[in-house]
């Protein structure tokens, strides 16, 4: 099967493009073909042997569908597989795709259906379940006018496509709600191909370790606060904090709270890197705000027999089991963050456990290969559905 994923990235940026990164490796190795259809930037990567070609941002129509167009006749793609295309694919264009060729919609986050990204009132602090509509502004000063107009016509677009891939069930009934029909979305969650060779290690390190954005609902401003009532205990910790401005924030904020000395703030760090700091620290810590459509970085701390300790915002009770993988603490709720992270650091025994637990979590529900079969199912159905559309078209 040859296979045209449209991106708006094509680079080590997030948790959507390292997928993209690995499903076409992934796919390669079964012997299917992928071309790449994707912003220029000057980090993009290049493979060896895989088509890859350059679509500027959507302004103008015309213009991005003669170049797709050309890309199509070249290429002859079977399937179509968009994935984070927002204010990247002109919503016109990808209706005239959907129309075109079977097309599968990848869903990695919420902005489809919440053009703030965020799925949070955000003067009111609340979780939101409104679909997108004209309710949005009058929900909290969620967006402008103009945001609610293209997210609407992002969305009108995106109904009529062969088939949808969610990565949880959060997702599922996110787009289920805004229209998206259920018999044509597929939950798939991420995979990971991150594991210690033979048994995970033992950490005795007191360590935890969380990656993150500096952003306003990651949560790390919350953790930094359940640090604070950890004082007397022994610990240390590694945040990931991508952007040097979100890491001098919150360096400020916790020399404010007296715990800057016992914690390390670092910046983007190497695959290999981040295996390190599985391997050495005794558990991780997910606190977000925002309701996460997956949390990968939590499942890959499962692979290495890590416990972790997060906030239960959006999908992440699906792949972590309280009192069995970790803890899922109450949203916001910094004393049970504190708590929890006191617990596993003080038993040993029951961190052991609960790694254990979550790498076999991880082995049994989050690999490479259920997930590139049942992406492959997805691919087949888009086809037949697409065929029958046209028939009765």
């Amino acid at each position: 099967m040859r296979i045209l994923h449209v991106s708006d990235h094509y680079r080590e940026f997030g948790g959507a493009e390292r997928y993209l990164l690995d499903v076409c490796t992934g796919l390669e190795a079964q012997g299917h073909d992928n071309v790449i259809l994707t912003a220029p930037h000057p980090d993009n990567v290049s493979v060896q042997g895989r088509k890859e070609y350059l679509l500027q941002p959507a302004r103008y129509l015309r213009p991005q569908w003669r170049h797709i167009q050309a890309v199509l006749e070249t290429e002859k793609p079977d399937v179509v597989h968009l994935h984070n295309t927002h204010a990247f694919l002109h919503p016109s264009v990808m209706a005239r795709l959907g129309h075109t060729l079977p097309t599968v919609k990848h869903v990695h986050d919420v902005r489809l259906i919440c053009p703030t990204g965020l799925k949070v009132m955000p003067f009111r602090n609340r979780v939101c379940n409104r679909p997108l509509g004209f309710k949005c502004l009058a929900a909290g000063g969620c967006l402008p006018f103009h945001k609610l107009i293209l997210a609407a016509w992002d969305l009108r677009a995106s109904r009529g496509l062969d088939r949808y891939v969610a990565g949880c069930g959060f997702l599922l009934k996110e787009l289920e709600r805004n229209g998206i029909p259920g018999d044509r979305i597929r939950v798939l969650p991420y995979f990971t191909d991150k594991a210690p060779e033979g048994p995970a290690p033992d950490s005795d390190t007191d360590t935890l370790v969380c990656v993150g954005r500096y952003a306003r609902m990651k949560g790390i401003p919350q953790l930094l606060d359940a640090l604070h009532l950890l004082k007397e205990a022994t610990w240390h910790a590694v945040l990931i904090i991508g952007d040097p401005e979100g890491r001098a924030k919150m360096r400020s904020r916790a020399t404010h709270l007296g715990v800057e000395s016992r914690i390390r703030f670092l910046g983007q760090v190497s695959g290999d890197d981040m295996d390190d700091h599985y391997r050495q620290c005794s558990l991780a810590v997910m606190p977000s705000m925002v309701p996460e459509t997956f949390g990968l970085v939590g499942v890959e701390a499962m692979a290495f027999g890590r416990p972790v300790v997060a906030f239960d915002a959006g999908a992440i009770g699906e792949w972590l089991v309280d009192g069995e993988t970790g803890f899922l603490v109450p949203r916001g709720d910094v004393q049970g963050l504190a708590n929890a992270i006191a617990r596993i650091l003080e038993d040993r025994t029951l961190a052991r456990k609960m790694g254990q637990a979550g790498r076999a979590r991880v082995e049994a529900r989050f690999r490479r290969a259920a997930h590139l079969e049942g992406l492959t199912a997805v691919y087949r159905e888009a086809v037949e559905h697409h065929l029958q559309s046209r028939a009765h078209a």
